[in-house]
Parts: C-alpha cells; sequence; structure tokens
C-alpha cells in the first residue's frame, strides 16, 4: 500500500464517521470555509526489519515493511455548528475506530491504529467570528509492500568431504543439481 491510498482509506474513515469534508493540510496553503476536518501528515517513520517472502517460481519476492503514519487531525467548526464542539466531533472519531466496519475498513488496507496522543480545545478568533477548533493526533501503523526480481537458483554444485577421528580425509562426493 502507498501513501495515497493510506490517505485515501483516512479520508474515508473521517468522511463516513464525523459527515464533515476532508482536507488534506499542508503549510501555507489555502484554508477553506468552515466547517471541515483537516489533516496533517506529521511524519512517516519507517519501523523494524522488513519481511522478504521465499522467491516464487519466477524469482519474484514480496518485501513487506511497516512504518509510523503520525497524524494531526484538526476540526474546523461555526459557532452554529450542530455538535457541542470541535473536540467532540474528534473525540467521536477516536471512538469510532472501534467499530467493526472502521476496523474492516483498515485491516483490508493494512492500517492498524496505534493510539491518539491528545485532543485540545484550539478554538480562536478568526477575523470577527470565533472558530471552534480542536485538535487531536493519532498514530497508525501501516504496512507496505514491493515486490523484487530476486532470481532463483537453477543449478547447485559442490563437493562433500568426510574425514576420520585423526583428520584425515576418508571420502569425497561431489555432486551437481538442477533445480
Amino acid at each position: 500500500m502507498n501513501v495515497s491510498e493510506v490517505q485515501n482509506k483516512i479520508s474515508e474513515w473521517v468522511r463516513t464517521e464525523s459527515g464533515y469534508p476532508v482536507v488534506w493540510e499542508r503549510p501555507n496553503a489555502p484554508r477553506q470555509d468552515r466547517a471541515y476536518i483537516g489533516i496533517l501528515v506529521l511524519a512517516l517513520v519507517p519501523t523494524g526489519t522488513a519481511y522478504i517472502s521465499p522467491p516464487d517460481t519466477n524469482g519474484i519476492a514480496e518485501i513487506v515493511g511497516h512504518s509510523i503514519m503520525s497524524l494531526s487531525l484538526s476540526s474546523y467548526l461555526n459557532m452554529d455548528a450542530a455538535r457541542l464542539n470541535a473536540i467532540n466531533v474528534l473525540e467521536e472519531l477516536r471512538l469510532s475506530l472501534w467499530k467493526e466496519s472502521v476496523k474492516l475498513l483498515f485491516n483490508d488496507t493494512g492500517i492498524g491504529y496505534l493510539a491518539t496522543t491528545n485532543n485540545q480545545n484550539m478554538g480562536q478568533i478568526v477575523g470577527t467570528e470565533f472558530e471552534q477548533r480542536g485538535v487531536m493526533d493519532m498514530n497508525f501503523m501501516i504496512s507496505s509492500s514491493i515486490t523484487d526480481d530476486v532470481g532463483i537458483i537453477e543449478q547447485v554444485e559442490g563437493v562433500g568431504e568426510y574425514y576420520d577421528v585423526t583428520g584425515q580425509l576418508n571420502h569425497s562426493v561431489g555432486f551437481n543439481a538442477e533445480i
């Protein structure tokens, strides 16, 4: 799975569970009108050692690795938003991770929820209006895979030698095997 596929599944989860549009934020990007959920990728950190499968009959091996994706979710709401406040929207998103439908959405695509590091009220005056804003940082484990043509062993040759207890060569056998 690549990062854009992960972003698509995260977007689907947020949009479905919150009912708000999703915007992938980046520094200095223009903001859209409220209400929406903004998501910023804070970090993508590889973790552990990749698993390399035995090659198939054509010499193709699959390499599977894991990374921790840290995201910051921000809910931007107007004062007339239907819900109580912006951090409630984020808390409902976090709680939705327990739903079987969300677990299936993520599991089928190699995404695992790890932790929520905070859920803060960051409301502020924007222009002449108060903007409800909640911020919650979350970590997800994601699996990614690639393939590599490692080739196949077609022939093995070797010599086996047997020594007696005194260390003298007793017998030598050559072998050759085609696979």
